[in-house]
């Protein structure tokens, strides 16, 4: 959760510590970061294939010579 900021952290710590702890707030807490990761990932994974793509790439030219 570091990657959403520090205050979002600490909201989230104080809502886990109250004696009332609003769940719903929580889990739309969750849900954002879930969402935030997902989009981490779909953007990674694209630099991986990427990567991956230029590695064969440079493999078959290095297999040539």
């Amino acid at each position: 959760m570091r990657s959403t900021g520090i205050e979002m952290i600490r909201h989230y710590i104080d809502l886990s510590n109250e004696d009332t702890v609003d769940l719903n707030e929580r889990y739309s807490m969750l849900l954002q970061q879930e969402k935030i990761l997902l989009e981490k990932k779909d953007e990674l994974e694209k630099q991986l294939a990427y990567i991956q793509h230029k590695k064969l790439d440079y493999e078959k030219e290095l297999e040539n010579k």
